[in-house]
């Protein structure tokens, strides 16, 4: 676990207070913590992922989609560690799923810290590109 953990922080110092991939900020994912636990979290997911489950690239009923952590809410610590001013319920460490593959991978954590990263970046920038339209907000 510590030599996954150095990896994964090796791979976060890029998304510490702007990602290398976006513009998008820690202190503006700050107002997202908890999002798992909104009554909308998982339309808006759904939304965010335009309804293809990231796990197979299947196109998702509302039905079948879950929400998914990247990082497991199991391993709050490492992702709290990780992203100290977020917490393992934010949105950007949130995505689409299949239910059957969820309860499947439930705990399961991507052994690369380059794959968790990568994954953490995509969020951030869907985030950035769809999430003001998504919540009916405008650029202005």
């Amino acid at each position: 676990m510590t030599n996954l953990k150095t990896h994964l922080n090796q791979a976060a110092c890029t998304f510490d207070n702007q990602s290398a991939s976006t513009n998008i900020s820690i202190a503006y994912l700050k107002a997202y913590n908890g999002f798992y636990l909104r009554s909308n979290a998982r339309s808006v997911i759904f939304d965010l992922y335009g309804g293809v489950c990231q796990a197979t690239g299947s196109n998702l009923s509302l039905d079948e989609a879950h929400i998914g952590h990247i990082v497991p809410a199991s391993k709050s610590d490492l992702f709290e560690s990780l992203y100290p001013e977020l917490d393992v319920h934010n949105l950007v460490n949130l995505h689409l799923i299949h239910r059957d593959i969820n309860f499947r991978n439930s705990n399961f954590i991507v052994p690369s810290p380059f794959a968790i990263h990568n994954a953490i970046s995509y969020s951030a920038r869907l985030i950035e590109q769809r999430l003001p339209k998504i919540l009916g907000k405008t650029d202005g």
